[in-house]
């Protein structure tokens, strides 16, 4: 079975729709992530819709049909980190500073860290996940 990738999905619009929330989607290969794409896109804009990525993967567009262009976006990998690697990144900033993480829909955008980290485990990975993981807390 191979093993799946994270993508981040950054879309300019779908249609006339230029408030489009980035999406997160996981694939394996380029067709399962243009699947994902369009099943993501159709939440926006249903009907016929065709998803042509770049050979690169760094891209694409939406079409309805030929030339027919409804909207552009951008794919970029989501590069896990482990609990040493974060470490290490977050020593560039003074210590007092609260640590925040993106949240799409939040209304700002992000949310700040809470609660004491603990470590997680999944008794029955999927394929590329790990097994134990450290668990943060967002929120109130």
């Amino acid at each position: 079975m191979p093993i799946s990738t994270v993508y981040r999905i950054d879309f300019e619009r779908i249609g006339a729709n230029y408030d489009i929330a980035p999406a997160t989607l996981t694939a394996s290969d380029p067709g399962e992530l243009a699947a994902a794409i369009h099943d993501y896109a159709q939440r926006y804009r249903p009907g016929y819709l065709q998803v042509d990525l770049t050979r690169d993967l760094l891209g694409g567009q939406l079409h309805q049909g030929i030339g027919d262009l409804l909207g552009t976006f951008t794919v970029s990998r989501v590069q896990r980190v482990t609990a040493g690697e974060l470490a290490e990144q977050l020593r560039q900033f003074p210590a007092h500073h609260e640590v925040w993480v993106a949240v799409p829909g939040a209304p700002e955008g992000y949310m700040a860290l809470t609660g004491q980290p603990y470590v997680g485990q999944d008794p029955d990975p999927h394929t590329g996940d790990p097994k134990h993981f450290v668990v943060l807390h967002t929120g109130e």
